[in-house]
């Protein structure tokens, strides 16, 4: 009997030893990128029948269940929605400021004015030779500013292009790692601290992944992920 007493109270503490490092695992991490926080899960162990009580009693302690992630999926869901629409809303503003910054830059909006103007004058009196003149004159100077406002496009577009390419690798980089954790998944136990971080990783890597495009994601039992990239409704 003393013997069993001590069994069940050493798993007892087994278990309250593990819950309290799960908390304090929680303190530490709890500025780690991707972490979620845990919880754990107590169940009873069924043992052998208590001494003088025949087999109705059937005690043997308790121990971790599970460790669980206090995941909110729709929250997780939305988080990627906004991000892929927060990048989307940065590369178009991007795309808009670039349009702004190569027409103000080349004075084009200035030439048009002055071009304009000197047609009015020009209008006044067409057969004045310096108007003529200064209406050709206006016209050459709008036609570089219009040049140089094509260059400037021509230089936002570039450098679209390449932050595209760059993304576009970042995003196959971010593809093979949910791969690789989707193979590692699969050999984590059920409810084990090891899947719980496997799936922090997992997250982790589709919140950056929905910071470059739109992710549409399938999760299986087992903690896997199939994801397609853009948006199924454009």
């Amino acid at each position: 009997m003393a013997s069993d007493l001590l069994s069940i109270g050493a798993s007892g503490a087994r278990a309250a030893r593990a819950a309290l490092e799960v908390t304090a695992n929680n303190i530490a991490n709890a500025s780690s990128d991707g972490y979620v926080r845990r919880s754990v899960r107590i169940e009873e162990v069924s043992g052998g029948s208590i001494a003088g009580r025949g087999g109705d009693v059937s005690v043997s302690g308790s121990r971790i269940a599970q460790v669980r992630r206090n995941a909110d999926a729709f929250r997780q869901a939305e988080l990627r929605r906004t991000n892929a629409d927060l990048q989307r809303a940065n590369v178009e503003l991007g795309g808009l400021q670039n349009i702004e910054a190569a027409v103000e830059q080349s004075g084009l909006f200035d030439s048009i004015v002055e071009f304009e103007a000197a047609l009015q004058q020009l209008a006044g009196d067409p057969s004045d030779s310096a108007r003529r003149a200064a209406v050709l004159g206006q016209a050459e100077t709008l036609a570089s500013k219009f040049n140089i406002t094509a260059n400037g496009f021509d230089a936002g577009r570039d450098g679209l292009q390449f932050d595209a390419v760059a993304e576009v690798n970042e995003a196959n980089i971010i593809g093979q790692e949910i791969a690789r954790i989707n193979l590692r998944m699969n050999r984590a136990g059920p409810g084990s601290s090891d899947r719980a971080s496997l799936l922090d990783q997992r997250d982790l890597m589709l919140e950056k992944l929905s910071g470059l495009t739109s992710v549409t994601t399938s999760f299986a039992a087992d903690g896997t992920v199939a994801v397609s990239l853009g948006d199924p409704a454009r």
